[in-house]
């Protein structure tokens, strides 16, 4: 057995790294005797636990100055995304996916970034995360999905995407989503479909999905599919719904998931030969009682309508 390898930092070393991480200039290096202890004490901490130097930088990253000066920071350069952007090929495309859950969504998703770079495409992240990334990089991707309804759309509507998404049969989506929040221990041991349907069931929750918008998103675990519109009546998304329906390029039935890929592959002609599309965050189908389906079409007219009309137009394309 080889003896531990140890790595130590010293002061002034510290002191150089906080400096370019912060984006600190020649003209920017302050009191050195402050900055000295400073360093000192934090290699003190550092000491302390094998993860006590991570939060030293992350109060670093925590900072006002750092804020103020990312922008400038040579560090990060790759992360801002400002040279992604000013090489952007404008005859290229992107596909901007309104990622509804359950619908088979996270299975594109995979397929399509496979032909990409990882700087090329943003998928499952909640809203959030969408806000804290520089505007630079959201604008020069080739990929964006989500479940925040058309905000990737928006995002990237100056370079003209390719929108896409899905919609499933109700009885099938409930079914799944129930099945999925089981799964994920999100549900009380043994909560049957039917109390879930009646009592945490959110109506249409397809099409208020798909109607999202950058102030109405998820802001939790990505897991937690109950979009933030509560204010919506059934009446108001079933208005909304045809004019939504218009901005998309392609929309199609789950079933169909795998065809809907080869068909963004070659409409962008996204780099490479197409893959054997991924079945991803699957559950086992199981029998559905006449209760919970005639509770499902209770709650479910206008997310109906939306199945109707991916059945429609993907038989039409």
């Amino acid at each position: 057995m080889t003896d531990e390898v140890r790595h130590t930092l010293d002061a002034a070393q510290l002191t150089r790294l906080r400096h370019a991480v912060l984006g600190r200039g020649l003209d920017d290096a302050g009191d050195a005797a402050a900055e000295h202890r400073q360093s000192e004490a934090e290699l003190r901490h550092a000491g302390v636990s094998p993860n006590a130097l991570v939060e030293v930088v992350m109060s670093w990253t925590a900072s006002d100055e750092f804020v103020y000066r990312w922008p400038h920071n040579p560090m990060f350069r790759s992360f801002q995304g400002v040279q992604q952007l000013d090489a952007l090929d404008p005859s290229i495309r992107p596909v901007a996916h309104v990622h509804i859950p359950k619908t088979a969504g996270t299975s594109l998703n995979v397929a399509i970034s496979s032909h990409l770079a990882p700087n090329e495409a943003v998928h499952s992240r909640p809203i959030e995360q969408l806000l804290t990334m520089p505007v630079a990089r959201l604008l020069g991707l080739r990929f964006l999905a989500g479940h925040h309804g058309l905000t990737g759309a928006d995002l990237l509507r100056h370079r003209n995407p390719l929108v896409v998404s899905m919609a499933r049969e109700p009885v099938d989506m409930y079914a799944s989503m129930w099945r999925y929040h089981t799964k994920l221990g999100l549900l009380p041991p043994g909560m049957p479909l039917e109390r879930w349907l009646r009592e945490r069931a959110k109506p249409n929750i397809q099409t208020r999905q798909f109607l999202l918008h950058l102030l109405d998103g998820n802001r939790g675990d990505p897991r937690d599919h109950d979009p933030v519109d509560a204010r919506r009546t059934e009446a108001m998304i079933a208005d909304a719904l045809p004019v939504a329906l218009e901005r998309l390029h392609l929309l199609a039935p789950t079933e169909h998931a795998a065809a809907l890929y080869l068909e963004i592959h070659r409409t962008v002609q996204l780099p490479g030969p197409p893959i054997e599309f991924p079945r991803l965050n699957t559950t086992v189908p199981a029998p559905i009682s006449t209760e919970a389906t005639e509770l499902i079409h209770g709650i479910s007219r206008v997310d109906r309508r939306f199945y109707e009309a991916a059945v429609r137009r993907w038989a039409a394309r």
